[in-house]
């Protein structure tokens, strides 16, 4: 808000989809305290509205969203389901329903090796509650845009050879963990996006797919370098807390790879600035 407001291009509405009660007190004092000549343009929802025109901003959304996993082996696949033991919550195999059963035929024929080279028991994630999000936004946006920032790759990578046991974490207090029964209810779980299949789903749904590259490449393009260039350098105070932060969205080390930006449009036609150089769009 602050820096369109800077930039002399106000924002005349901002809506926030927030479901917890505390992150949205925490949002209303963070507004009120530093932008309260915006806090007019803010409004609070508890579901997506019915029909968008605007730009919808999801910042690691998709990868808080369900996931089936799955596992292929030379006979075929199963998917993990959840059971109850004596030494609490271990994974148990079933039948895959038909719905999985074509996306996981799909993913094996689309894969570089056949199965019968991959590691048995061969595990990731398919996403359709994701694919069904993004299909459902394309129908929702009559006009506009929308910029999903997430971690990920696209499905080549996603479903590389030696990523054999997938990418579901749990993260507990800024540690991530492998095993996703710790402390139940208390841990985050997550799965990496499968950015493929979310523009292809998007595309399907009636979305143009704007562009898509690595977050620090998508800062560097809209101009994160003139932020940090507002603070000289010889005030450290004021200049080493700016430069760490953007240290952390731009470093390959950090946030800055593994981090991506899928831009998707509808009735829009001019180039994006974001996506000006390293455009990997091709990757998808």
């Amino acid at each position: 808000l602050l820096e369109l407001a800077h930039l002399g291009a106000p924002c005349e509405h901002y809506a926030i989809l927030e479901l917890s009660g505390e992150l949205r007190a925490r949002q209303q004092r963070t507004i009120a305290k530093l932008a309260p000549r915006q806090a007019h343009q803010v409004e609070w929802l508890g579901a997506i509205p019915d029909k968008i025109e605007g730009c919808v901003i999801a910042n690691e959304v998709l990868d808080a969203m369900p996931v089936h996993l799955v596992s292929w082996r030379a006979h075929g696949a199963s998917e993990q389901m959840v059971a109850a033991t004596t030494n609490g919550f271990a994974f148990t195999e079933r039948p895959l329903d038909p719905a999985l059963q074509a996306d996981a035929a799909e993913i094996a024929s689309d894969h570089p090796l056949p199965l019968h080279q991959l590691p048995d028991g061969y595990t990731s994630e398919i996403h359709p509650a994701a694919r069904a999000w993004a299909a459902e936004l394309a129908r929702r946006l009559t006009r506009g845009a929308a910029l999903l920032i997430d971690y990920g790759f696209p499905a080549a990578e996603y479903y590389h050879p030696q990523r054999a046991s997938g990418t579901l974490k749990a993260h507990y207090r800024h540690h991530a963990l492998d095993d996703p029964f710790y402390l139940p209810g208390l841990c985050d779980l997550t799965a990496h996006v499968d950015f493929s299949a979310i523009a292809l789903s998007a595309q399907s749904a009636g979305l143009d797919v704007a562009g898509y590259t690595s977050q620090a490449q998508f800062l560097i393009n809209c101009g994160i370098t003139g932020l940090l260039e507002r603070t000289r350098p010889n005030q450290a105070r004021a200049y080493l807390p700016i430069a760490n932060q953007a240290q952390r969205l731009l470093s390959p080390a950090e946030m800055g790879e593994l981090f991506k930006v899928l831009a998707l449009s509808k009735g829009l036609g001019e180039d994006w600035l974001g996506f000006t150089n390293g455009n990997r769009v091709h990757t998808l």
